[in-house]
C-alpha cells in the first residue's frame, strides 16, 4: 500500500512572510536566511527549503530581463523608476537594489494611470500583474481597482466598494479605512473563508469575492459527491 506524504501545516505568518518576501524578489535561499533571523517565525516552524522554493515559484513571475538603468532611460522614465526602486531597497534592508526592465515597463505602465498611488503599491501592482499575465490569469479586479481609484475621493470608494469589490489587501490599506466598505464581504466570503486552508485563505484573500464564490462551490459539490457513511450493526460474538 503507497505510503502518503504528510506535509507539514505551514503557519499562515510563515507561508505570508515568504510571498511576502517572494514579492519584494528574493530567491529561495535569502527567504530561509531572512526567515531563520526572525526569532518569532522561527518559533512558529521555518518549513524545508524545497517548501520555501514551492512557495516563492507560484508567487514569483518568470523574468528574464536584465537589470534596468539609469543610463538607459530618458529623463521621465527614470523620474518615475528611482521612487519605486528607493522603496524596494529600503523594503528590503539594502538587500535589493535592482528592478528588472520587465518590472520597469510595468511600473511607468502603472504609474501614468495611477500617479497618485504609494511608490510600494505600484511595485506590488507591477508584481501581481506579470504573476496573472504569465498565467493568463483574469486581472479584472485588479483593473477595476485602478479604474474606480477609490483612495482618491469617499465618493469613488463608494462606488468602487457598491459594485461588491474585495480588493487585495495591499491595494486596501491605501484607502482611507472610513471609506471602506464595512459589510461588502458578505456570507460568501465569510463562509469560504471559515473552511479554508491557510493556503486556500491567502488565494481567496488575493483574488477576493469570485475567489470565494468559487471555492464554496468545489466544497458544496465535493460534499454532494461524499458517499454517505453507513452505520454498521455490530456483529455478533460466537454462542451468542
Amino acid at each position: 500500500m503507497p505510503k502518503r506524504s504528510r506535509q507539514k501545516r505551514i503557519d499562515i505568518d510563515v507561508r505570508g512572510e515568504i510571498e511576502k518576501q517572494a514579492m519584494q524578489g528574493f530567491g529561495p535561499a535569502a527567504i530561509e536566511r531572512n526567515l531563520k533571523a526572525d526569532p518569532g517565525l522561527v518559533q512558529k516552524g521555518i518549513p524545508h527549503i524545497k517548501t520555501i522554493q514551492a512557495i516563492a515559484r507560484e508567487n514569483t513571475p518568470a523574468d528574464p530581463s536584465a537589470p534596468w538603468q539609469l543610463g538607459e532611460a530618458g529623463g521621465e522614465d527614470a523620474a518615475i523608476i528611482l521612487p519605486v526602486l528607493a522603496v524596494l531597497i529600503e523594503a528590503s534592508d539594502g538587500q535589493l537594489k535592482a528592478i528588472s526592465n520587465a518590472r520597469a515597463e510595468w511600473i511607468m505602465r502603472l504609474r501614468h494611470v495611477a500617479e497618485d498611488l504609494p511608490p510600494w503599491t505600484i511595485y506590488q501592482l507591477a508584481h501581481v500583474y506579470m504573476l496573472r499575465n504569465e498565467r493568463q490569469d483574469t486581472t479584472d479586479d485588479l483593473d477595476a481597482f485602478l479604474a474606480f481609484a477609490p483612495w482618491r475621493t469617499p465618493e469613488a470608494a463608494e462606488r468602487y466598494y457598491a459594485t461588491g469589490a474585495i480588493p487585495a489587501s495591499f491595494l486596501s490599506d491605501v484607502v482611507p479605512e472610513e471609506w471602506r466598505a464595512v459589510d461588502v464581504k458578505g456570507p460568501q466570503w465569510f463562509g469560504a473563508m471559515a473552511d479554508a486552508s491557510d493556503s486556500e485563505r491567502d488565494r481567496i484573500e488575493l483574488k477576493g469575492r469570485k475567489a470565494a464564490e468559487s471555492f464554496l462551490k468545489f466544497r458544496q459539490k465535493q460534499d454532494a459527491q461524499e458517499p454517505k457513511k453507513r452505520t454498521r450493526k455490530p456483529r455478533k460474538e460466537k454462542g451468542s
